[in-house]
């Protein structure tokens, strides 16, 4: 290559240098835009990815098998949610999964040599932090159905036995259900609102809708608050929790101590 066309090419490339340096200097504004706009949608996706909420059912059994045989009575078992928000995902147990705490089923077995009867007993409800005392009824039905329920709670929470009477070696499940649907339907209203009730809110299916929706707007505002500030939950002693089980069970916005008992049945 001649020496004039080496200088051309010099040239030309200095040229180019030049005028990216102008447009860096002219346009340096818009570009600042650009890669705060990059970094906003990097720092977003981040964001969502990491608050994907997880609905998985978790629990403990305590220094138990859930059997009953001639020493043993009953026992506890901690069920917890670690996030509620109306709409979300129904809790359910489906009879083909298996019975374990990620389907939201405990297996209970009769491990002794007669009949027995089981019961369910609320120990324990803690919602988003703060423990629940006397503002709920826990009804239970002849089919082995106890519905947790109470005015100021827009969700529906069951537990379920597949049978109350075990016989001697053999085993039942008990599983948890929960839902929280974005809006009460004609259904529910007539369920909840028979023609007896005294309930102010059960006038029309609109003074109903009303009185949910302002029942949905107030526990979800709970629910986004406990989940910012990540409160403690203090656990009784009496459950003999250790800290590695005391932090998984911990700052979940539902936690429920039940104890199953069981009693011989009648001959």
């Amino acid at each position: 290559m001649k020496d004039k066309d080496i200088k051309t090419t010099d040239n030309t490339q200095k040229k180019k240098k030049s005028l990216l340096l102008i447009a860096l200097k002219r346009h340096k504004v818009g570009l600042l835009v650009v890669i705060l706009l990059l970094c906003l949608s990097s720092t977003l996706a981040w964001f969502i990815y990491n608050t994907t909420v997880n609905l998985a059912l978790t629990g403990k059994v305590k220094a138990w098998n859930v059997s009953f045989d001639t020493s043993e009575t009953g026992g506890t078992a901690i069920f917890t949610l670690p996030d509620l928000y109306p709409g979300m995902p129904a809790v359910t147990h489906s009879d083909s999964d298996p019975c374990d705490m990620d389907h939201h089923c405990i297996a209970i077995s009769n491990n002794g040599e007669l009949s027995a009867d089981a019961s369910l007993v609320v120990k324990y409800l803690y919602l988003f932090g703060e423990e629940q005392t006397g503002n709920y009824t826990v009804t239970p039905s002849s089919d082995g159905t106890y519905t947790i329920s109470s005015e100021d709670y827009p969700f529906n929470l069951k537990f379920k036995f597949g049978s109350t009477s075990i016989a001697a070696g053999e085993v039942t499940d008990l599983y948890f259900t929960l839902d929280w649907p974005y809006e009460k339907t004609n259904a529910d209203y007539t369920e909840e609102c028979p023609t007896t009730t005294t309930h102010a809110y059960c006038t029309d299916y609109d003074s109903y809708l009303k009185h949910y929706d302002a029942i949905d707007t107030a526990v979800g505002e709970q629910s986004y608050e406990f989940n910012e500030s990540g409160t403690a939950v203090t656990l009784p002693t009496e459950l003999e929790l250790t800290p590695e089980e005391i932090a998984r069970i911990n700052r979940k916005s539902l936690i429920i101590v039940i104890t199953v008992d069981f009693v011989q049945s009648n001959p």
